[in-house]
C-alpha cells in the first residue's frame, strides 16, 4: 500500500509537470516573425550568385 508521503510526493511532481505544461504552452503561442538582417542578405546574395555561376554579385552588381 502506498503511504500518504508518496501520494503527496507524487501530486507535487504532477502539479510541477501541469505549470510547466502551461508556462511553454503560453510561451509558445506568441506571434512569430523572421527576423533577418541586412547583412545576412548580403551574405545570400553573395552565395547565390556564386552558386549561378555568375561570380562575385551583391544585390545584382559586380
Amino acid at each position: 500500500m502506498l503511504s500518504k508521503k508518496k501520494i503527496n510526493g507524487w501530486a507535487a511532481v504532477a502539479l510541477v509537470f501541469l505549470v510547466c505544461a502551461v508556462v511553454y504552452g503560453l510561451l509558445s503561442s506568441y506571434p512569430r516573425e523572421l527576423a533577418v538582417y541586412s547583412d545576412e542578405l548580403r551574405y545570400l546574395d553573395v552565395a547565390r550568385s556564386l552558386l549561378q555561376g555568375r561570380g562575385l554579385r551583391v544585390r545584382n552588381m559586380p
